[in-house]
């Protein structure tokens, strides 16, 4: 049933299949690797917009506290958007 022959599972991969030469394991190597990056830097890309958000939260306090000046906010503000 799965044997070297006509219909056999040799005949499904053949002489240039996916996973010979170790090709298979290559491909696979790189998604991994593909996905790993793309789960980092998505992750990044969060924990700096958090940062961000409770930033202007604390300036915006400030601003409504009288602490800084509107000039001195849009300035600070300018800074945080970077």
């Amino acid at each position: 049933m799965f044997g070297r022959g006509y219909n056999g599972i040799n005949s499904c991969i053949g002489n240039f299949g996916f996973m010979h030469n170790g090709l298979g394991m290559v491909v696979m190597f790189l998604a991994i690797l593909l996905i790993s990056v793309a789960i980092i830097l998505l992750l990044t890309k969060y924990k700096r917009n958090r940062a961000e958000d409770g930033a202007m939260e604390e300036l915006k306090l400030r601003l409504v506290k009288g602490e800084i000046s509107e000039d001195e906010y849009i300035n600070r503000k300018k800074l945080i958007e970077r």
